[in-house]
């Protein structure tokens, strides 16, 4: 009989009995593969707590800036960072650290974010994640990738695998392993509002897409009374579409909830608008009184006989 593993040692904090500071400076290094041009370190290490003072530097066409802080005094190290990217292209951005997703992501990125958390271990790390942050994409396209891929077969359109956007921007939390996500994205074809939350572990889906699409694409859907209920005064569709599943394998779906809502709030404006018509029609001076003053007051008919008149 093998004798009983002695339990894992708890991880010890760090005491470290210095003060230390300094300055490191690059005219040009390679990091994951992104060249960094002037990169720029200013740090300073005391009572075990390590403080990234100025961390910044040029990559990709744009520049990154950062600051750190970092209790080594834990016995599970705690941190806190605020950064900011400017005009930085995302395809080599995407490419350096996401490999997976190289060539799927276009754009000039902008992006300012703080972040807390504690732990090493990947696994503790992403339950003890916090973070907050806003981005804003320019000129961005969105092509292969499984999301954009499945989106195109689910309504067979084949323009909708090359997403095009004037600008996609929205902003983003992380909490207890949970992405949240509420952004927009803005196109001349195509127009989305994701709303919904990632899981960290797994990248479990429950997003809601909000998708517009313009008369171009949208005439080539089902054509008839079922299109023209869900398009706006502009021509417009507005297809609330679901995305379930994970990254790597999305299930899409039509929101069935809210295509009711759509269905009552677009024949709710048609009647409406056509009760309008005939009370501006038989009432002309916008009052409930025949335009001529001299004239006995008219006898105004019911309401429910003016709204089944409408649709004879």
């Amino acid at each position: 009989q093998k004798p009983a593993s002695a339990p894992a040692k708890a991880a010890e904090p760090l005491d470290l009995p210095l003060v230390a500071d300094g300055t490191v400076r690059i005219g040009q290094t390679v990091y994951q593969g992104l060249t960094i041009d002037d990169f720029d370190l200013q740090y300073r290490l005391e009572k075990n707590v390590l403080t990234v003072q100025r961390l910044q530097g040029k990559v990709a066409n744009g520049t990154f800036g950062s600051t750190a802080s970092i209790d080594l005094g834990r016995a599970v190290p705690t941190y806190t960072s605020r950064f900011d990217l400017k005009g930085i292209q995302a395809d080599p951005l995407v490419t350096a650290f996401w490999p997976k997703s190289a060539g799927t992501v276009f754009g000039t990125l902008n992006l300012q974010a703080t972040v807390e958390g504690k732990g090493t271990d990947p696994a503790v790390l992403k339950q003890n994640l916090n973070s907050r942050g806003d981005l804003v994409l320019t000129d961005g396209r969105f092509t292969g990738g499984e999301l954009v891929q499945g989106l195109a077969a689910f309504l067979n359109i084949e323009e909708l695998r090359n997403l095009r956007f004037d600008q996609a921007k929205g902003n983003f939390t992380i909490r207890q392993g949970q992405l949240l996500v509420d952004s927009s994205m803005t196109g001349k074809e195509v127009s989305l509002r994701p709303k919904g939350t990632i899981a960290l572990e797994g990248n479990q889906l429950d997003l809601a897409l909000n998708l517009r699409v313009a008369p171009s694409i949208s005439k080539r859907l089902d054509r008839g009374r079922f299109t023209q209920l869900f398009a706006d005064p502009q021509g417009w569709t507005q297809l609330p579409v679901k995305v379930a599943g994970t990254i790597d394998a999305p299930r899409f779906s039509l929101d069935t909830a809210a295509l009711g809502e759509q269905v009552k709030e677009k024949a709710g404006e048609e009647i409406r608008q056509r009760l309008q018509k005939e009370i501006d029609r038989r009432f002309p001076t916008g009052t409930s009184e025949p335009a001529d003053p001299e004239a006995p007051p008219a006898k105004k008919p019911p309401v429910e006989e003016m709204i089944r008149g409408l649709f004879r």
